[in-house]
């Protein structure tokens, strides 16, 4: 795990990173060609993505012909989607754990 606290960069005069705290879980890729649309069918559990001021943890896919349901860390009840919304992925997992649930379930 990378842990950082209060982390400032400058260039010059121009603040780039202001105090920024920051954790990077073992395992998980970031960086800025990570943050990117993807689409909510194309995610996976252990992805990271945004949805308005939150970042939230994916822990499970299931997907249909026409929508996808989306669990997150953060609440105890599926995000429901169109299989082509665009959504804001962060960070994913470099590799899956043999322990990961399988990325994509058929059916709602």
């Amino acid at each position: 795990m990378i842990e950082v606290e209060n982390l400032t960069k400058r260039y010059g005069e121009k603040r780039a990173v202001d105090r920024q705290d920051s954790v990077v879980q073992p395992g998980i890729v970031t960086g800025p060609r990570l943050r990117r649309p993807v689409n909510a069918r194309d995610l996976h559990p252990g992805d990271l993505m945004q949805q308005c001021d939150w970042t939230l943890r994916v822990c499970d896919v299931t997907v249909s012909q026409t929508t996808v349901a989306i669990t997150v860390t953060e609440f105890g009840f599926p995000l429901h989607y169109a299989a082509d919304t665009r959504v804001q992925l962060v960070a994913c997992r470099a590799e899956p754990r043999a322990s990961d649930p399988p990325a994509i379930r058929p059916g709602i």
